[in-house]
């Protein structure tokens, strides 16, 4: 975007995020990608052929080794990952109630995704894919959720202004009518 690019057609499952990326990697492609010195090739050339950008998926760590399940949890909405975490889910509700799983894991995680979208640091698919981590959550954790026969739930009441149909869908999700 910075060199003139206004849109590409990617792949989301092919690409990583830019914000996940090593930043001295990020920093060796941006030079030479921006050409920001004379030796950015030598440089860049020299920094992969010693080391590697990824490890194969099948010996890769554990991101999530030493977490609690909360934060475990947490990491796998954040970075789109559904698998197993039922039974994240499951380890959480021994320690917390399902709306303290729902309040204190599940939405948190699902606001820094929303914060990273608005700061630019993710993409729109990444997003979607995240939902549908917190759906499979959701899912799961609904089970464990007390239902309360009888009570209403309220009512809400959403209006925009004649003529300004684009504000409704922007402000409406802001924590902060200011911003």
């Amino acid at each position: 975007m910075q060199a003139g690019l206004d849109m590409a057609i990617v792949n989301p499952a092919h690409i990583t995020p830019y914000a996940e990326i090593p930043a001295d990697q990020r920093k060796i492609a941006d030079d030479l990608i921006f050409n920001t010195d004379e030796d950015a090739l030598p440089r860049f050339i020299q920094y992969f052929e010693h080391n590697q950008i990824a490890v194969a998926a099948g010996e890769q760590a554990d991101p999530t080794e030493g977490m609690t399940s909360e934060q475990a949890l947490h990491w796998q909405i954040v970075h789109r990952k559904k698998e197993g975490v039922e039974q994240l889910i499951d380890d959480c509700l021994t320690r917390q109630d399902a709306v303290g799983v729902l309040n204190n894991v599940l939405l948190p995680a699902m606001k820094e995704v929303g914060d990273k979208f608005g700061a630019g640091e993710s993409i729109l698919p990444f997003v979607l894919q995240s939902a549908e981590v917190m759906k499979k959550s959701v899912a799961h954790l609904e089970q464990f959720m007390d239902k309360v026969e009888g009570s209403s739930k309220g009512v809400v009441v959403l209006a925009t202004v004649y003529g300004d149909v684009h504000d409704i869908g922007k402000n409406s999700g802001q924590d902060d009518p200011e911003q």
